[in-house]
């Protein structure tokens, strides 16, 4: 059955193909090109790399002839508030997840607390996948995994200093892992 659609040849390739599968040039007139889809993305791709180092230089060279041009106070304050506001999202379903207070002292005040990883591993996932808002997208991609859990700033900074031991990890009902391991930092020797 052959289909109704009308077809064209790629310069390109030289394969018919329905014209749909090339873009379009012109949206006003709808005039369309004359290689398809694949061959315009192979082509174009070619082209920005080819090109990089020089449009690299160029867009320098713009910023520093005027560097104000573009990030403008209002500019650059408008796009820190879009920042927050999203940071502050991802961190709201993250802290939904995890719990809404401390899993050790119980602090609820939304404002202390912090994403904490309970095998103390949060160094080198920070070398990898930073924190903040980097961290909360990573969480939400893997569907937030087990090995995190919401502590209070006091706690989790208590645990960093102790050695991955909450120095409330002596209340009753506190769920922070007490591991056995050395303290992140150890102790340098003092010369007389």
């Amino acid at each position: 059955m052959k289909n109704d659609q009308p077809e064209r040849k790629c310069w390109r390739c030289a394969s018919m193909k329905p014209l749909t599968e090339f873009p379009i040039y012109d949206r006003i007139s709808g005039v369309r090109r004359h290689e398809c889809k694949t061959c315009n993305q192979k082509r174009m791709a070619g082209y920005y790399r080819a090109s990089h180092a020089k449009r690299l230089e160029r867009a320098r060279a713009r910023y520093a002839a005027n560097p104000l041009a573009y990030w403008t106070p209002e500019r650059r304050a408008r796009a820190n508030e879009l920042a927050k506001a999203r940071t502050t999202v991802l961190r709201e379903q993250v802290l939904s997840v995890y719990g809404r207070k401390c899993a050790c002292c119980g602090e609820a005040e939304p404002k202390f607390l912090t994403i904490d990883h309970v095998d103390n591993n949060g160094a080198e996932m920070r070398k990898e996948h930073r924190q903040g808002a980097c961290m909360y997208r990573w969480l939400i991609k893997r569907g937030y995994p087990k090995g995190f859990q919401t502590l209070c700033m006091n706690c989790n900074f208590g645990k960093a200093r102790n050695g991955g031991v909450c120095p409330h990890s002596s209340i009753e009902g506190s769920t922070t892992r007490a591991k056995a391991r050395t303290a992140k930092r150890p102790e340098v020797p003092r010369t007389p």
